[in-house]
């Protein structure tokens, strides 16, 4: 009898699980992608390729597989990469394989968690943003945790916390900086009741961001704490549009500005006109000392924490993409205007299809320095390196 009511226990207890099983399997999700590069490098003399230039590697790859699984709330993901060796023009510190970025988290409608790896910005990015573009190699990705929460409608907080990824070299004791950062935004039309129907739309943010990073400079005394805020604001008016955020962060001494002690500023503004055919948008940018990394002693395109956007037309012929701008995070001032209309089918000069028409204008400068003192020239290590007026 009692080896009778044993199998019938194991049998339900085996039938339950069964179902249990297949009802998880029915609510999973799956999702995955892949890419794959490649090419083969051939000597050419004329050019000035030779076989010791390429030393053997005629063949370089790069490659990731990535596979999502998620399940109601919660989410998980892992990615793959390959560079054996990286494709020429990527940085040579990504060769190797493995799995750099691995995540989990768990989403309700008012709050989220995240552990593991991650990519996050504040605002328009000026004092964080992690982000990866693999055409060019660059992945800054945070690894650590972040938290964002809703408590009423228009009103979102969000914290980081974690390390950047290095390329393949796992972070260690007083190696590259830690990361901190908080954001708040707010959306005005969504807080007053008064303001929910207005065609005057205002959302408002604040952003502090720091990093930690152990001195073991043996000349200068250098901040082990940086800390950073910004502010933004959006207003919107039917077709009009107005953007901006401003940031400012305390001195840091690092290997891109000359080991200088002066504190660092950065200033965008957006104005957008848009309607059927016609589309305006108008940039202003100041940037003055504004270069954020995670380890100060880095010069290449590793471990910003923060992001300065390019205010010029990204083109893609051949010839104007050759030497294409890049930001300046020691200093720089400009302006973009951009046109595009849409000249209607049907017309003289649309034709059958119509015609897209964009004029672009593009102007950035180096900003004017002037001694920080008397008996100091400008720029010196060790000094506050000098000083700048905003429209200067």
């Amino acid at each position: 009898m009692k080896k009778i009511l044993f199998l019938f226990l194991l049998l339900s207890s085996t039938m339950l699980l069964q179902a249990q099983v297949n009802d998880l399997l029915k609510k999973s999700e799956v999702h995955g992608s892949f890419e794959y590069d490649g090419m083969y490098y051939h000597p050419d003399i004329p050019m000035g390729i030779t076989d010791s230039l390429i030393a053997g590697r005629h063949f370089a790859f790069n490659g990731f597989a990535e596979v999502i699984y998620t399940l109601g709330d919660f989410s998980a993901g892992v990615r793959y990469e390959s560079y054996l060796p990286p494709i020429a023009g990527f940085d040579n510190r990504l060769e190797g394989s493995g799995i750099p970025y691995m995540w989990a988290s768990y989403n309700t409608k008012k709050f989220s968690f995240t552990i593991g790896n991650f990519y996050d910005q504040f605002g328009n990015g000026l004092l964080f943003r992690t982000y990866q573009e693999w055409t060019l190699g660059y992945d800054n990705s945070m690894n650590g945790a972040r938290i964002t929460y809703e408590p009423v409608k228009g009103i979102i907080l969000k914290g980081v916390y974690g390390t950047q990824r290095f390329f393949w070299n796992k972070y260690t004791k007083n190696s590259r900086g830690i990361v901190k950062g908080i954001d708040a935004e707010f959306s005005v039309n969504d807080l007053i009741k008064s303001m929910e129907e207005s065609k005057f739309r205002v959302t408002l943010g604040g952003s502090f961001v720091s990093k930690y990073q152990v001195d073991n400079d043996p000349i200068y005394k250098l901040p082990r704490d940086v800390g950073g805020g910004a502010a933004r604001i959006n207003i919107g008016l039917g077709k009009f549009n107005f953007s901006s955020e401003y940031a400012h962060k305390i001195n840091d001494p690092s290997a891109i500005n000359n080991f200088i002690y002066k504190p660092g500023d950065a200033f965008i503004f957006n104005a957008s006109y848009s309607t059927r055919g016609l589309g305006i948008l108008a940039v202003f940018k100041r940037i003055d000392n504004f270069s954020f990394k995670s380890d100060r002693a880095e010069t290449a395109n590793a471990l910003d924490i923060s992001y300065l956007p390019p205010i010029t037309e990204a083109h893609t012929y051949m010839l104007a993409s050759m030497y294409p701008y890049a930001t300046q995070p020691n200093g720089e001032m400009g302006f973009q205007l951009q046109i595009n209309y849409k000249v209607p089918r049907k017309s003289k000069l649309g034709g059958k299809y119509g015609m897209d028409i964009s004029v672009n204008f593009s102007q950035i400068n180096d900003i004017v320095r002037q001694p920080a003192g008397d008996t100091t020239a400008i720029n010196v290590p060790g000094t506050l390196g000098y000083t700048s007026d905003f429209f200067a």
